[in-house]
């Protein structure tokens, strides 16, 4: 997944497709594993931290396609959205994101099952085309079920942090 790729199996065995996906690159065309358009839901995720609470328009990344797709490719990423995944189990601390393929830096919150941020990261643009290896991976250090992403500097501009809770409303 871009955009924060999980490190999954599937992602393992993508890297052997690396001289694909560097011409697939300099296309720049979006790699998804599947020849079908890979669309997502939307919803807004409330961040509530301290006395406040902060709004962010979420796409929703569930499948494999979509996390795997992430936020690779675009080039922009409105001011007051971002992009959260929703994994179908608990990840280990080890399991982390990098940014192959993502163009706009972002911070990245991992959250438990309940929504509360158990961690957040900044996530800068990996210089590197086409190869997972050549990026800085970004691990959180603690399990987590869901991670948010929105642009870089987002969470600290808007006070939140370690704590807040983010509940999603369709």
């Amino acid at each position: 997944m871009t955009g924060g790729y999980p490190l999954t199996e599937a992602l393992r065995r993508m890297q052997m497709a690396v001289p694909m996906l560097v011409v697939l690159a300099s296309c720049r065309m979006a790699v998804s594993p599947s020849s079908a358009p890979v669309g997502f839901d939307t919803a807004t995720a409330w961040i509530h931290h301290d006395s406040d609470s902060t709004a962010l328009s979420v796409e929703i990344a569930r499948t494999e396609a979509q996390q795997e797709l992430g936020l690779s490719g675009r080039s922009f990423l409105d001011a007051d959205s971002g992009m959260l995944f929703q994994f179908d189990r608990v990840r280990s601390g080890d399991e982390g994101f990098w940014m192959v393929g993502v163009e706009v830096p972002l911070d990245i919150a991992f959250l438990d099952e309940n929504g509360l941020i158990l961690r957040i990261l900044t996530m800068d643009l990996c210089q590197s085309a086409g190869s997972a290896d050549s990026c800085p991976g970004y691990f959180p250090g603690v399990e987590y079920a869901s991670a948010l992403e929105a642009n870089q500097g987002w969470f600290d501009t808007n006070g939140i942090d370690v704590g807040a809770r983010v509940v999603v409303v369709p």
